[in-house]
């Protein structure tokens, strides 16, 4: 008779290391947004290298640091010319949202299918979707915290994600 304990020990190594896994979601995702991000910027790094200015050529530290203020620049120019017409339109939404609920509820109530559904709960779930003014600047900060950290993550994969690499592959054996 097999003697199972290596067994029942593998599936409870397995489900605690997925519900750490679950647990540490939001950075694992986050470390691996950064390396996607790292991949993707290399070669951009890697032309800034090559650039020459009279015999000079750009070090990876200060090409990492040069396409991170030109990406902050591109961001800078979207949030002043893309977001306050955005921010426009959203109040406006606001405004005219109690508006707008009552005309959808009055026409719901017109189809056939739709006679259980309680007006007041559908405007309880909206106001629950749309949330707080705190909830908002909980993840407003949370995103931009978040933002701050892929930063340094991703110029960390770039500048040593080879050597991360070859540590990560060889926790495992080599023909497995």
């Amino acid at each position: 008779m097999n003697d199972h304990r290596s067994d029942i020990l593998f599936f409870f190594g397995v489900a605690l290391a997925l519900w750490v896994a679950y647990t540490v979601r939001d950075v694992l995702m986050l470390i691996y947004v950064s390396a996607l991000f790292a991949v993707v910027l290399s070669p951009a790094i890697g032309v800034i290298q090559k650039i020459r200015i009279n015999g000079w050529r750009a070090g990876r530290g200060f090409a990492i640091i040069f396409l991170i203020l030109i990406l902050a620049l591109a961001g800078t120019l979207f949030a002043v010319f893309a977001l306050p017409p955005v921010y426009r339109d959203a109040r406006a939404f606001s405004a005219e949202w109690p508006r707008h609920m009552a005309e959808i509820t009055e026409n719901i109530k017109h189809l056939p299918f739709t006679a259980k559904i309680d007006p007041a709960a559908l405007q309880k779930y909206a106001a629950e979707i749309i949330g707080g003014a705190g909830g908002l600047f909980l993840n407003l900060a949370g995103g931009i915290f978040g933002l701050f950290i892929a930063v340094i993550f991703t110029a960390y994969f770039i500048i040593d994600g080879d050597r991360t690499f070859k540590w990560a592959v060889s926790l495992f054996p080599f023909d497995q």
